[in-house]
């Protein structure tokens, strides 16, 4: 119970950590916040409705969110270890384009994602894990964001949709 805070963190070659945002989140008492457990992502936290207070790079004077429906949200980065686990279940996803000699560890972020890499990634963990996807290349959501038409624009999200999607607001 109580605040917690939501940081949003770049690190760079020489492991300098920089804060980008960070959101501080109220949870109500007996809430331990932990969604579910994904075999691929591991923890997913919970959360709640409200409004939060985003601070950060350039976000002077801070800024407001309001959640109208409450989220899951992984516990942390796309690793490379996770990027490897979708990748062995489904070889339609790219190979993991980190800079190995700067992130030579599976317990390291991936890097060097293109947006692109980054939807695909979210519907192919979607898909895996039987839920329905989230980005699609056309508006009426019929055709899926997938391994052939992922790497052009236009997308389309489906926010109502039960899979993976990147933390963006509508």
């Amino acid at each position: 119970a109580g605040a917690h805070t939501l940081a949003i963190q770049t690190m760079d070659y020489a492991d300098h950590k920089r804060e980008l945002t960070r959101i501080t989140v109220n949870m109500p008492a007996g809430n331990h916040n932990l969604h579910s457990t994904d075999s691929i992502v591991g923890n997913l936290r919970a959360i709640p409705t409200g409004t939060y207070q985003q601070v950060g790079l350039g976000l002077d004077p801070p800024v407001q969110h309001t959640l109208t429906r409450k989220i899951a949200v992984m516990e942390m980065e796309v690793t490379r270890k996770m990027w490897a686990d979708l990748r062995a279940a489904n070889t339609n996803l790219p190979v993991d384009p980190s800079d190995f000699d700067h992130s030579p560890n599976y317990p390291n972020p991936v890097n060097g994602v293109t947006w692109n890499q980054a939807l695909l990634y979210a519907n192919l963990l979607s898909s895996k894990q039987g839920l329905t996807r989230a980005y699609y290349k056309d508006s009426r959501f019929t055709q899926p964001l997938d391994h052939t038409n992922y790497q052009t624009e236009p997308y389309y999200c489906n926010f109502n949709a039960g899979g993976y999607r990147l933390p963006t607001a509508r």
